[in-house]
Protein backbone atom coordinates (compact mmCIF):
# COMPACT_ATOMS: atom_id res chain seq x y z
CA UNK A 1 0.00 0.00 0.00
CA UNK A 2 2.93 2.53 0.86
CA UNK A 3 4.95 1.68 -2.79
CA UNK A 4 1.32 2.24 -4.16
CA UNK A 5 0.30 5.30 -3.01
CA UNK A 6 3.89 6.52 -3.24
CA UNK A 7 3.34 5.97 -6.48
CA UNK A 8 0.48 7.23 -7.36
CA UNK A 9 1.41 11.08 -5.64
CA UNK A 10 4.81 10.84 -7.52
CA UNK A 11 2.80 10.02 -11.24
CA UNK A 12 0.02 12.95 -10.43
CA UNK A 13 2.82 15.50 -9.87
CA UNK A 14 3.80 16.14 -14.18
CA UNK A 15 6.00 18.43 -13.37
CA UNK A 16 7.97 16.35 -11.16
CA UNK A 17 7.76 13.19 -14.00
CA UNK A 18 8.99 15.33 -16.37
CA UNK A 19 11.71 17.11 -14.60
CA UNK A 20 12.80 13.73 -13.20
CA UNK A 21 12.55 11.42 -15.95
CA UNK A 22 15.66 9.57 -15.07
CA UNK A 23 14.78 9.15 -11.39
CA UNK A 24 11.66 8.02 -11.94
CA UNK A 25 12.12 5.32 -14.24
CA UNK A 26 14.76 3.93 -11.63
CA UNK A 27 12.57 4.34 -8.92
CA UNK A 28 9.49 2.49 -11.26
CA UNK A 29 12.26 -0.39 -11.95
CA UNK A 30 12.99 -0.50 -8.28
CA UNK A 31 9.01 -0.97 -7.22
CA UNK A 32 8.51 -3.40 -9.99
CA UNK A 33 11.51 -5.49 -8.76
CA UNK A 34 10.24 -5.36 -5.19
CA UNK A 35 6.78 -6.42 -5.59
CA UNK A 36 7.61 -9.06 -7.64
CA UNK A 37 10.30 -10.47 -5.62
CA UNK A 38 9.29 -11.37 -1.83
CA UNK A 39 11.78 -10.36 0.79
CA UNK A 40 12.39 -13.57 2.73
CA UNK A 41 14.75 -14.80 5.45
CA UNK A 42 17.94 -15.87 2.29
CA UNK A 43 19.59 -19.32 2.55
CA UNK A 44 22.92 -17.99 1.30
CA UNK A 45 26.38 -19.58 2.54
CA UNK A 46 28.55 -17.54 4.35
CA UNK A 47 30.33 -15.06 2.54
CA UNK A 48 33.88 -16.13 2.04
CA UNK A 49 35.17 -12.66 1.44
CA UNK A 50 34.07 -9.59 4.04
CA UNK A 51 32.46 -6.96 2.26
CA UNK A 52 33.03 -2.66 3.23
CA UNK A 53 30.26 -1.23 5.20
CA UNK A 54 27.08 0.37 3.24
CA UNK A 55 26.18 4.12 4.26
CA UNK A 56 22.73 4.17 3.91
CA UNK A 57 20.99 7.69 3.68
CA UNK A 58 18.82 10.14 2.08
CA UNK A 59 20.18 12.26 -0.61
CA UNK A 60 18.56 15.33 1.32
CA UNK A 61 21.00 14.10 4.18
CA UNK A 62 24.29 13.65 2.16
CA UNK A 63 25.76 16.84 3.48
CA UNK A 64 26.15 15.42 7.38
CA UNK A 65 26.65 12.42 5.68
CA UNK A 66 29.54 12.87 3.63
CA UNK A 67 31.18 14.82 7.12
CA UNK A 68 30.79 10.94 8.93
CA UNK A 69 32.12 9.16 5.60
CA UNK A 70 35.35 11.13 5.98
CA UNK A 71 36.04 10.33 9.61
CA UNK A 72 35.40 6.92 9.22
CA UNK A 73 37.78 6.45 6.05
CA UNK A 74 40.38 8.52 8.55
CA UNK A 75 39.79 5.59 11.01
CA UNK A 76 40.59 3.15 8.16
CA UNK A 77 37.08 1.91 7.64
CA UNK A 78 36.72 0.28 4.41
CA UNK A 79 33.34 1.96 3.08
CA UNK A 80 31.43 0.94 -0.33
CA UNK A 81 32.35 3.47 -3.09
CA UNK A 82 29.98 3.20 -6.00
CA UNK A 83 31.42 4.40 -9.39
CA UNK A 84 29.17 7.48 -10.63
CA UNK A 85 27.79 5.76 -14.00
CA UNK A 86 27.19 8.10 -17.36
CA UNK A 87 23.65 8.88 -16.21
CA UNK A 88 24.15 9.65 -12.30
CA UNK A 89 20.60 11.17 -11.40
CA UNK A 90 20.74 14.42 -9.62
CA UNK A 91 20.16 14.47 -5.64
CA UNK A 92 16.67 16.60 -5.53
CA UNK A 93 15.28 14.37 -7.72
CA UNK A 94 16.15 11.11 -6.24
CA UNK A 95 14.80 12.86 -2.94
CA UNK A 96 11.52 13.15 -5.00
CA UNK A 97 11.35 10.06 -6.22
CA UNK A 98 12.32 8.04 -3.15
CA UNK A 99 15.55 6.71 -3.44
CA UNK A 100 18.73 6.48 -1.55
CA UNK A 101 22.21 7.84 -2.43
CA UNK A 102 23.59 4.63 -3.04
CA UNK A 103 20.64 3.72 -5.34
CA UNK A 104 20.80 7.07 -7.14
CA UNK A 105 24.49 6.31 -7.75
CA UNK A 106 24.59 3.08 -9.02
CA UNK A 107 24.11 2.20 -12.58
CA UNK A 108 21.13 -0.30 -12.88
CA UNK A 109 19.30 -1.74 -10.06
CA UNK A 110 21.29 -5.22 -10.36
CA UNK A 111 24.86 -3.34 -8.90
CA UNK A 112 22.61 -1.57 -6.27
CA UNK A 113 21.67 -4.72 -5.04
CA UNK A 114 24.55 -6.21 -5.32
CA UNK A 115 26.21 -3.57 -2.68
CA UNK A 116 23.12 -4.33 -0.12
CA UNK A 117 23.82 -8.11 -0.36
CA UNK A 118 27.59 -7.63 -0.66
CA UNK A 119 27.78 -5.15 2.96
CA UNK A 120 29.24 -6.42 6.09
CA UNK A 121 28.02 -3.94 7.95
CA UNK A 122 25.25 -0.88 7.01
CA UNK A 123 25.23 2.88 9.15
CA UNK A 124 21.32 3.89 8.69
CA UNK A 125 21.28 7.72 8.98
CA UNK A 126 17.75 8.23 10.26
CA UNK A 127 15.83 11.64 9.61
CA UNK A 128 11.80 12.23 8.75
CA UNK A 129 13.31 11.86 4.92
CA UNK A 130 15.00 8.32 5.65
CA UNK A 131 11.53 7.15 7.71
CA UNK A 132 9.35 8.24 4.19
CA UNK A 133 11.69 6.75 2.22
CA UNK A 134 11.25 3.45 0.18
CA UNK A 135 14.44 3.07 -1.14
CA UNK A 136 16.25 3.55 2.12
CA UNK A 137 13.18 0.54 3.81
CA UNK A 138 14.36 -1.39 1.14
CA UNK A 139 17.97 -1.38 1.61
CA UNK A 140 17.33 -1.78 5.69
CA UNK A 141 14.61 -4.91 4.96
CA UNK A 142 16.81 -6.64 2.09
CA UNK A 143 20.00 -6.57 4.39
CA UNK A 144 18.05 -8.21 7.47
CA UNK A 145 16.88 -10.43 5.50
CA UNK A 146 20.34 -12.16 5.64
CA UNK A 147 19.96 -12.70 9.33
CA UNK A 148 20.73 -16.48 10.57
CA UNK A 149 19.91 -18.12 13.66
CA UNK A 150 23.33 -17.49 15.00
CA UNK A 151 23.82 -14.00 14.03
CA UNK A 152 21.85 -10.37 13.13
CA UNK A 153 23.41 -8.67 10.33
CA UNK A 154 24.78 -5.48 12.18
CA UNK A 155 22.50 -2.14 11.23
CA UNK A 156 23.80 0.82 13.14
CA UNK A 157 21.54 3.45 13.62
CA UNK A 158 22.62 7.08 13.31
CA UNK A 159 19.89 10.06 14.55
CA UNK A 160 20.23 13.16 12.35
CA UNK A 161 17.61 14.94 12.93
CA UNK A 162 17.23 16.40 16.42
CA UNK A 163 14.18 14.59 18.21
CA UNK A 164 13.71 11.91 15.80
CA UNK A 165 12.53 8.82 17.63
CA UNK A 166 12.42 5.14 15.65
CA UNK A 167 8.91 4.19 15.79
CA UNK A 168 6.89 2.00 13.02
CA UNK A 169 9.37 -0.39 10.82
CA UNK A 170 12.30 1.20 12.09
CA UNK A 171 11.83 0.23 15.66
CA UNK A 172 11.01 -3.33 14.21
CA UNK A 173 14.25 -3.51 11.96
CA UNK A 174 16.58 -1.80 14.23
CA UNK A 175 17.53 -3.27 17.95
CA UNK A 176 20.79 -1.58 18.02
CA UNK A 177 20.95 1.75 20.41
CA UNK A 178 20.98 4.83 17.78
CA UNK A 179 24.39 6.95 18.16
CA UNK A 180 23.35 10.55 18.14
CA UNK A 181 24.74 13.16 16.02
CA UNK A 182 21.51 15.93 16.08
CA UNK A 183 24.11 18.41 17.98
CA UNK A 184 22.42 18.33 21.26
CA UNK A 185 26.23 15.75 22.17
CA UNK A 186 29.86 16.05 21.79
CA UNK A 187 30.27 15.08 18.25
CA UNK A 188 33.67 13.62 18.96
CA UNK A 189 32.14 11.21 21.71
CA UNK A 190 29.30 10.23 18.55
CA UNK A 191 32.16 9.83 16.32
CA UNK A 192 34.22 7.92 18.97
CA UNK A 193 31.13 5.79 19.59
CA UNK A 194 30.34 5.23 15.70
CA UNK A 195 34.07 4.34 14.79
CA UNK A 196 34.01 1.79 17.91
CA UNK A 197 30.76 -0.39 16.68
CA UNK A 198 31.71 -0.03 13.25
CA UNK A 199 35.38 -1.77 13.58
CA UNK A 200 33.81 -4.21 16.40
CA UNK A 201 30.88 -5.40 13.62
CA UNK A 202 33.51 -5.56 10.58
CA UNK A 203 35.97 -7.30 12.65
CA UNK A 204 33.11 -10.03 13.82
CA UNK A 205 32.18 -10.44 9.96
CA UNK A 206 36.12 -10.53 9.20
CA UNK A 207 36.46 -13.85 11.42
CA UNK A 208 32.75 -15.51 9.79
CA UNK A 209 34.31 -14.72 6.30
CA UNK A 210 38.02 -16.05 7.23
CA UNK A 211 36.33 -19.33 9.05
CA UNK A 212 33.79 -19.60 5.68
CA UNK A 213 36.97 -19.47 3.44
CA UNK A 214 38.90 -21.80 5.33
CA UNK A 215 35.59 -24.54 5.56
CA UNK A 216 34.97 -24.31 1.52
CA UNK A 217 38.92 -24.70 0.82
CA UNK A 218 39.19 -27.87 3.04
CA UNK A 219 35.64 -29.14 1.40
CA UNK A 220 36.98 -28.26 -2.21
CA UNK A 221 40.45 -30.09 -0.93
CA UNK A 222 37.76 -33.56 -0.33
CA UNK A 223 36.18 -32.82 -3.22
CA UNK A 224 39.78 -32.93 -5.58
CA UNK A 225 41.24 -36.07 -3.35
CA UNK A 226 37.75 -37.69 -3.86
CA UNK A 227 38.30 -36.98 -8.06
CA UNK A 228 41.91 -38.31 -7.70
CA UNK A 229 41.01 -41.60 -6.10
CA UNK A 230 38.49 -42.26 -8.61
CA UNK A 231 40.28 -40.93 -11.42
CA UNK A 232 42.93 -43.81 -10.45
CA UNK A 233 40.39 -46.11 -10.07
CA UNK A 234 40.18 -46.24 -5.72
CA UNK A 235 36.68 -45.76 -5.51
CA UNK A 236 36.42 -47.04 -1.90
CA UNK A 237 34.63 -50.77 -3.65
CA UNK A 238 36.05 -53.63 -5.18
CA UNK A 239 36.27 -54.04 -8.55
CA UNK A 240 35.47 -57.10 -10.10
CA UNK A 241 35.86 -58.45 -13.64
CA UNK A 242 33.72 -57.58 -15.90
CA UNK A 243 32.74 -61.39 -16.63
CA UNK A 244 30.14 -62.64 -14.61
CA UNK A 245 32.27 -64.68 -12.48
CA UNK A 246 33.45 -64.67 -8.41
CA UNK A 247 35.76 -66.22 -5.98
CA UNK A 248 35.54 -69.90 -4.48
CA UNK A 249 36.07 -69.05 -0.77
CA UNK A 250 37.51 -72.39 -0.82
CA UNK A 251 39.99 -72.56 -2.65
CA UNK A 252 39.57 -68.98 -4.55
CA UNK A 253 38.78 -70.95 -7.84
CA UNK A 254 36.36 -68.79 -9.87
CA UNK A 255 32.45 -70.30 -10.29
CA UNK A 256 29.73 -68.67 -12.16
CA UNK A 257 27.76 -65.97 -9.93
CA UNK A 258 24.81 -66.59 -8.89
CA UNK A 259 23.03 -63.89 -11.41
CA UNK A 260 24.43 -66.58 -14.21
CA UNK A 261 21.99 -69.46 -15.22
CA UNK A 262 21.60 -71.78 -12.38
CA UNK A 263 20.55 -74.59 -14.69
CA UNK A 264 22.43 -77.59 -16.38
CA UNK A 265 23.46 -77.02 -20.45
CA UNK A 266 20.62 -77.80 -22.82
CA UNK A 267 21.09 -81.65 -23.99
CA UNK A 268 23.18 -82.56 -20.35
CA UNK A 269 21.55 -85.04 -18.10
CA UNK A 270 21.01 -84.79 -14.65
CA UNK A 271 23.10 -87.35 -13.83
CA UNK A 272 25.96 -86.30 -16.07
CA UNK A 273 28.88 -84.69 -14.72
CA UNK A 274 29.05 -80.43 -15.45
CA UNK A 275 32.65 -79.06 -15.67
CA UNK A 276 31.90 -75.25 -14.45
CA UNK A 277 35.63 -75.18 -15.91
CA UNK A 278 34.86 -76.02 -19.30
CA UNK A 279 31.34 -74.20 -19.69
CA UNK A 280 32.52 -71.07 -19.36
CA UNK A 281 35.66 -71.14 -21.02
CA UNK A 282 37.79 -71.05 -17.80
CA UNK A 283 41.11 -73.56 -16.73
CA UNK A 284 40.21 -76.37 -15.09
CA UNK A 285 39.93 -76.31 -11.31
CA UNK A 286 43.08 -77.44 -9.44
CA UNK A 287 43.13 -78.45 -5.66
CA UNK A 288 46.06 -76.17 -4.71
CA UNK A 289 46.22 -74.29 -1.51
CA UNK A 290 47.83 -71.68 -3.25
CA UNK A 291 45.50 -67.86 -3.66
CA UNK A 292 45.88 -66.07 -6.92
CA UNK A 293 46.65 -62.41 -6.75
CA UNK A 294 43.40 -60.52 -8.25
CA UNK A 295 45.31 -57.63 -9.68
CA UNK A 296 42.21 -55.99 -10.99
CA UNK A 297 41.03 -56.26 -7.47
CA UNK A 298 41.55 -52.46 -6.00
CA UNK A 299 40.19 -51.23 -2.93
CA UNK A 300 40.37 -47.62 -1.05
CA UNK A 301 43.08 -47.93 1.89
CA UNK A 302 42.11 -48.03 5.63
CA UNK A 303 41.43 -45.37 7.49
CA UNK A 304 44.07 -46.42 10.01
CA UNK A 305 46.63 -45.98 7.12
CA UNK A 306 45.24 -43.04 5.37
CA UNK A 307 48.47 -41.43 6.16
CA UNK A 308 50.61 -43.27 3.88
CA UNK A 309 48.53 -41.69 0.51
CA UNK A 310 49.04 -37.89 2.18
CA UNK A 311 52.99 -38.27 3.63
CA UNK A 312 56.28 -39.66 3.20
CA UNK A 313 56.76 -42.72 5.20
CA UNK A 314 60.48 -41.10 6.41
CA UNK A 315 58.58 -38.45 8.26
CA UNK A 316 57.11 -40.80 10.52
CA UNK A 317 60.78 -40.85 12.24
CA UNK A 318 61.04 -37.36 13.11
CA UNK A 319 61.08 -36.56 16.21
CA UNK A 320 59.28 -33.55 18.14
CA UNK A 321 62.42 -31.52 17.64
CA UNK A 322 62.66 -31.94 14.29
CA UNK A 323 58.71 -31.49 13.33
CA UNK A 324 59.25 -28.36 15.52
CA UNK A 325 61.96 -27.32 13.62
CA UNK A 326 60.17 -27.96 10.33
CA UNK A 327 57.38 -25.74 11.80
CA UNK A 328 59.59 -22.78 12.60
CA UNK A 329 60.97 -22.91 9.40
CA UNK A 330 57.62 -22.86 7.69
CA UNK A 331 56.45 -19.88 10.04
CA UNK A 332 54.43 -22.01 12.40
CA UNK A 333 56.95 -22.28 15.40
CA UNK A 334 54.18 -21.63 17.85
CA UNK A 335 52.39 -24.60 17.03
CA UNK A 336 54.05 -26.89 19.34
CA UNK A 337 53.96 -25.59 22.76
CA UNK A 338 50.31 -25.55 22.25
CA UNK A 339 50.18 -29.35 22.57
CA UNK A 340 51.52 -31.05 25.54
CA UNK A 341 54.33 -33.25 25.05
CA UNK A 342 55.03 -31.77 21.42
CA UNK A 343 54.71 -33.07 17.73
CA UNK A 344 56.32 -35.78 16.69
CA UNK A 345 56.29 -37.60 13.08
CA UNK A 346 53.79 -40.14 13.81
CA UNK A 347 51.55 -37.45 15.14
CA UNK A 348 52.38 -35.09 11.94
CA UNK A 349 51.48 -38.12 9.44
CA UNK A 350 48.14 -38.83 11.44
CA UNK A 351 46.93 -35.24 11.27
CA UNK A 352 47.76 -35.31 7.76
CA UNK A 353 45.88 -38.58 7.05
CA UNK A 354 42.44 -36.86 8.85
CA UNK A 355 43.36 -34.78 5.70
CA UNK A 356 41.49 -36.83 3.28
CA UNK A 357 39.54 -39.53 5.27
CA UNK A 358 38.05 -36.47 7.71
CA UNK A 359 38.57 -33.00 6.10
CA UNK A 360 36.03 -31.47 8.60
CA UNK A 361 37.02 -32.78 11.54
CA UNK A 362 41.05 -32.23 10.24
CA UNK A 363 39.72 -28.11 9.74
CA UNK A 364 38.39 -28.12 13.33
CA UNK A 365 41.51 -29.54 14.71
CA UNK A 366 43.44 -26.72 12.88
CA UNK A 367 41.30 -23.87 14.69
CA UNK A 368 40.41 -25.32 18.27
CA UNK A 369 43.15 -27.50 18.86
CA UNK A 370 46.46 -25.83 16.96
CA UNK A 371 44.98 -22.30 17.34
CA UNK A 372 45.65 -21.41 14.03
CA UNK A 373 43.89 -18.59 11.94
CA UNK A 374 42.73 -18.08 8.34
CA UNK A 375 46.46 -17.38 6.96
CA UNK A 376 48.31 -20.22 9.26
CA UNK A 377 46.42 -23.11 8.39
CA UNK A 378 46.92 -21.91 4.58
CA UNK A 379 50.60 -22.11 5.75
CA UNK A 380 50.25 -25.47 7.10
CA UNK A 381 48.36 -26.80 4.44
CA UNK A 382 51.41 -25.59 2.06
CA UNK A 383 53.68 -27.33 4.27
CA UNK A 384 51.73 -30.80 4.06
CA UNK A 385 51.68 -30.73 0.47
CA UNK A 386 55.76 -29.92 0.78
CA UNK A 387 56.04 -33.72 2.59
CA UNK A 388 53.68 -35.42 0.19
CA UNK A 389 54.71 -38.80 -0.95
CA UNK A 390 55.69 -39.42 -4.61
CA UNK A 391 53.97 -42.75 -6.34
CA UNK A 392 56.71 -44.71 -5.57
CA UNK A 393 56.67 -44.27 -1.69
CA UNK A 394 53.36 -45.40 -1.71
CA UNK A 395 53.99 -48.65 -3.92
CA UNK A 396 56.81 -49.21 -1.35
CA UNK A 397 54.97 -49.17 1.41
CA UNK A 398 52.01 -50.98 0.69
CA UNK A 399 54.54 -53.23 -0.64
CA UNK A 400 55.86 -54.23 2.76
CA UNK A 401 52.26 -54.40 4.71
CA UNK A 402 52.39 -57.72 3.12
CA UNK A 403 55.25 -58.74 5.08
CA UNK A 404 56.22 -59.10 8.89
CA UNK A 405 59.76 -59.19 10.00
CA UNK A 406 60.29 -60.54 6.34
CA UNK A 407 57.93 -63.16 6.29
CA UNK A 408 54.50 -62.85 4.47
CA UNK A 409 51.22 -62.93 6.08
CA UNK A 410 49.57 -66.37 6.20
CA UNK A 411 45.93 -67.07 5.64
CA UNK A 412 43.89 -69.94 7.58
CA UNK A 413 44.27 -72.89 5.30
CA UNK A 414 47.70 -71.86 4.59
CA UNK A 415 48.82 -71.66 8.09
CA UNK A 416 47.24 -75.23 8.41
CA UNK A 417 48.96 -76.61 5.72
CA UNK A 418 52.26 -75.52 7.12
CA UNK A 419 51.49 -77.19 10.40
CA UNK A 420 50.91 -80.24 8.36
Amino acid sequence: MQLTSWLSDTMANHAVALQSYKSLSRAIESINWQLNTCISKNSKNEPTECGPVLLCFSPSNRIAVNRVADRLRDAGIVLNNIPFGPEVIPSVDASTTGLTMCAANATNHAQWVECVEQASVVIAFLSDSFRLSPGCRWEVEHFSSFDTSVYSKPIIPVILQPKFKLTGWLNRLISQHPIDFNGKRDPEVSYDALISQVKEFYGEAKKRAEAAALVAAQHQLSIDAKKHLTASGDTGFPVMPSSDVTLNHVNASPVVSSRGSLGPSPGLRREDPIHLSNQIGLPKIRNQNTIPIQSNITSRPLATNAWRHAIRPSVRNWSTCKVASWLKFRGLGHVPSQIAGGIDGVLLSQLAGLRIWAPEYFTHCLRSELGLGFADSLRFLEALDELAPEDGDVQDVEDDDDCVDGRPHLGNHDGASSRA
